[in-house]
């Protein structure tokens, strides 16, 4: 049998494949073609991206990072106040238990 494959092993390495390629003569044929195919140019396989949208996608992530930044002071705010509120109302508790006392006497 004559091997008109440029790449006659690909096709030795899998033989359950052969009898599928052998009943579908044009698939072999298919295959044959896909694989002697020069690849693509670098340049074709990942396009250039346009100018103006790269540019917006950078303010974009500026912004982005920007409001995280900010997001997490306001965070920090929010946590800061909370526990001065913890503090107050121990601090209140304690007044009362002493006015509770004073009164008392």
């Amino acid at each position: 049998m004559a091997e008109t494959s440029s790449h006659p092993e690909i096709f030795d390495s899998l033989p359950y494949y052969d009898d599928d390629l052998q009943k579908f003569p044009e698939l072999k044929l298919k295959v044959e073609q896909e694989l002697a195919r020069e690849p693509k140019p670098p340049s074709t396989l990942h396009p250039r991206v346009p100018p103006s949208l790269e540019l917006f996608s950078d303010r974009l992530g500026k912004q982005l990072t920007s409001l995280e930044t900010r997001w997490t002071e306001l965070i920090s705010s929010v946590l800061q106040i909370e526990m001065a509120n913890v503090a107050l109302d121990a601090e209140i508790e304690k007044l009362n238990k002493r006015e509770v006392e004073l009164s008392e006497l």
